[in-house]
């Protein structure tokens, strides 16, 4: 079987922060110039591109675009779409840079439609995940959410989201994809940002199918890995990890890590575990994971981080997404995960900038 590994290829730190700076410089100039009425309703309409990026990964536009120029007949005949208004759902994309349209109502795919294809570098599944209509029904309740402090999730569906998704077979099965996704964006980034050849073992906590642990073990053939997460989560892990060619290198543990760490690792990767969590489970996981390290161990955690009052972040977005979800979730500022090391024995905490949204929070035992 052929084994996989993602060949992405990422700019330079210094040149994505500096990018990144003049594109929120450049927008906030925008909004300055014009009215403030006109700033805000702009603003408001955003969830119209939301839906129609979701709604193209559902009928599957840009697989059946391909490689090719297709005429939108052609195209809504193999989505089952009427061809008038599927035109019009191009067409607007297309003003996006999703999909160009060329003469004679014809398209073609460009790279960020591309991106919408499943496989190594896509966002698909995690796309078509958060834009599900039951998290749509959800997104409806913040109103409640903000006014109560509680979970909208379990207003309308009478459970946890964890409860929600693993009750639906077809959900869990896209929730898993949709974290192959994440796994995949913060893979790379993280190899490109951290020295991960210093370890023997890596123990990643809650990682779902094991995409990001696969990732690090193929890029260091003589570590060794546990993969350690719920037996329904875990299913799908032997695959991933025979694709990346690494099976023979990883234990696969089905346990719930409040009552299981797997002893003696060098490192315990988490990749947004501790969001989904209070202070006070987030503080009783790693006092668990502390217990079991060895010292001199490291912990790595991999979540978004708050930026300062007033300083455009997509994690303060994404909190929202936590407020309404699971119960207690939260996004942090990297002084709230140092209090949270602190108060759970780890020291020496300090964050390690990565070429993605995310950053890794690095501290010792």
């Amino acid at each position: 079987m052929k084994t996989e590994r993602s060949t992405s290829k990422l700019p330079p730190l210094w040149l994505y922060k500096l990018v990144s700076k003049l594109r929120m410089l450049l927008q906030k100039m925008y909004y300055a110039l014009v009215p403030a009425n006109v700033a805000v309703y702009e603003m408001s309409q955003q969830f119209w591109l939301s839906k129609m990026i979701g709604v193209s990964c559902e009928l599957n536009l840009s697989e059946i675009v391909g490689d090719e120029s297709l005429d939108i007949a052609n195209i809504a005949r193999e989505a089952g779409a009427d061809t008038e208004s599927l035109y019009r759902l191009m067409r607007a994309l297309s003003s996006e840079g999703i999909f160009r349209e060329e003469q004679g109502r014809k398209f073609s795919n460009t790279a960020r439609s591309y991106a919408l294809i499943g496989g190594p570098g896509s966002m698909k599944y995690m796309i078509k995940h958060q834009l599900h209509h039951d998290n749509w029904s959800v997104v409806g309740e913040m109103k409640y959410s903000v006014q109560t402090g509680k979970s909208a999730v379990r207003k309308l569906f009478g459970k946890s989201a964890f409860e929600q998704i693993a009750a639906d077979p077809e959900r869990n099965s896209l929730y898993n994809l949709a974290m192959n996704n994440t796994s995949n964006l913060i893979a790379q980034a993280a190899i490109s940002a951290y020295d991960f050849s210093k370890f023997s073992c890596l123990a990643d906590i809650g990682g779902g199918t094991g995409r990001l642990l696969a990732s690090i073990l193929s890029r260091h053939p003589r570590m060794k890995g546990v993969l350690l997460d719920w037996e329904h989560v875990v299913a799908g892990a032997p695959e991933v990890m025979k694709r990346f060619g690494v099976e023979e290198r990883v234990d696969i543990v089905k346990a719930d890590f409040f009552e299981q760490i797997p002893p003696d690792c060098d490192a315990y990767i988490l990749k947004n575990i501790l969001h989904i969590f209070d202070d006070e489970h987030c503080i009783r996981l790693l006092q668990k994971i502390r217990e079991q390290a060895k010292p001199g161990a490291r912990i790595l955690i991999l979540e978004m981080l708050l930026g300062p009052a007033n300083q455009q972040s997509y994690g303060k977005m994404f909190d929202l997404q936590m407020l309404l979800g699971p119960d207690g979730a939260r996004e942090r500022t990297a002084e709230d995960y140092r209090a949270l090391f602190e108060k759970s024995a780890w020291k020496s905490m300090r964050v390690v900038e990565m070429v993605s949204p995310f950053a890794m929070l690095e501290a010792q035992a």
